[in-house]
Order: structure tokens, then sequence, then C-alpha cells
């Protein structure tokens, strides 16, 4: 993994070498951390500044879809069926969401929910705050694709 300047040409800031696990999602940033996680099923946060680990986390199954990211809660999709809120600054979780299907798309933050698609079954729609179930599900393998202008 590697940190580029924002400035042109890009120069490298730092690089790590890490072994052992896949990385297959893409990181979000958040508290000075890029948080991501891994097809071995742990999420890891890394110092923006140095690349320096921060904390790490490990959950019970695959991450395969990017995490949204609002108000310093990252929200892991994960391939046991539950949907992690991880804390960025701290990597404890205030709340885990059981969901049907497979949770292997990425989700959308949409005012105080978190819209999420899960396989087969349909979109689901869980508090950002609690992670209970507001409704869902609705289709069948709907989604998400964007939104337009916050709404």
């Amino acid at each position: 993994m590697f940190a580029l300047s924002s400035s042109w040409p890009p120069r490298q800031l730092w690089f790590t070498l890490d072994r052992g696990d896949s990385f297959v999602t893409d990181p979000v940033v958040a508290d000075g951390l890029a948080v991501f996680g891994s097809r071995e099923g742990t999420i890891f946060a890394r110092d923006l500044n140095d690349g320096t680990d921060g904390w790490k986390r490990h959950v019970g199954g695959h991450l395969l879809a990017s995490p949204a990211v609002a108000h310093s809660v990252a929200y892991f999709p994960c391939m046991d069926n539950n949907v992690y809120a991880i804390n960025t600054a701290t990597g404890i979780s205030p709340w885990i969401t059981h969901l049907p299907g497979f949770l292997d798309f990425t989700p959308l933050i949409m005012k105080n929910h978190l819209l999420i698609p899960a396989g087969n079954v349909g979109l689901f729609s869980l508090s950002l705050k609690t992670g209970l179930r507001q409704w869902g599900p609705v289709s069948n393998g709907f989604r998400v694709v964007g939104r337009k202008g916050g709404e």
C-alpha cells in the first residue's frame, strides 16, 4: 500500500508492504486514517501521514465491498451476513446488524439511512445511529448505483 501527494506531479509519501492479506476494498478516509478491509476478514486503519498501522479488527467473514463512511463511522458489509459499523478513530463497533443475502456491494449513505443491497434478497435501509432495520427488503437483486444531489 502506498500514499501519493495531492500535488502535481504526485510523489510517493510512503509505502508499506503487507503480507498475508488480500486487500480488495477501496479505502475510506476519516480521522486522519485510511480504513479498509481484506478478503480474509480484517478491517485495518492506517495513518495517512506516515503509513503506520493504527487499529485492526477481525470480523467473521470476507470483506468484498468497500465501506461507506459518515460522521467518523465506517459501515462494512461482510460476507458473514453482518453489517459492521466501525468507529474510524477507535476501531470499536457501536453496532452490528445481521441481514439475509450476500453482502458484497458497497452501501450508500442517505440522510440518516444506510442503504445496503443484500445479494438476491433486495435493498434494506438501516438506521445509521442504531443499525436497526428501517425497511426492506425492497425488490429482488436491487443494487445502489448512486444518488442525486443528496436526496
